[in-house]
């Protein structure tokens, strides 16, 4: 009985450069999002530093700036902040649309 020969397929990359190159880049990208975390808590403490009008003409509040730095320090805190001051902007948008409703109807 013969075999036919068959033919071995080299790959490019050992499944293990693939896998330690994937853990690497994982690594580099948590680290970088750390980075960017510690850069905009300091730029958000900078921030808390100035005076309640000037966060009342930026849109925030003396409590949103301490929540947000009360976040886990992995987090970006400037991140927390803007969804923050989307959902309020998107709960005070509703808020005039349904008061405008409202008024029409008792109309």
């Amino acid at each position: 009985m013969t075999y036919a020969p068959f033919e071995v397929k080299r790959f490019r990359h050992s499944a293990g450069r693939s896998f330690v190159r994937s853990a690497w880049t994982r690594v580099v990208r948590y680290m970088s999002g750390l980075l960017a975390a510690r850069r905009s808590r300091r730029e958000i403490v900078r921030l808390a530093r100035n005076h309640d009008c000037l966060l009342k003409d930026i849109g925030l509040t003396r409590s949103d700036v301490d929540w947000a730095l009360m976040r886990h320090w992995s987090e970006d805190p400037s991140e927390a902040l803007a969804d923050r001051m989307q959902r309020r902007r998107a709960a005070a948008r509703w808020a005039r649309t349904y008061q405008a409703s409202d008024a029409a109807r008792k109309s």
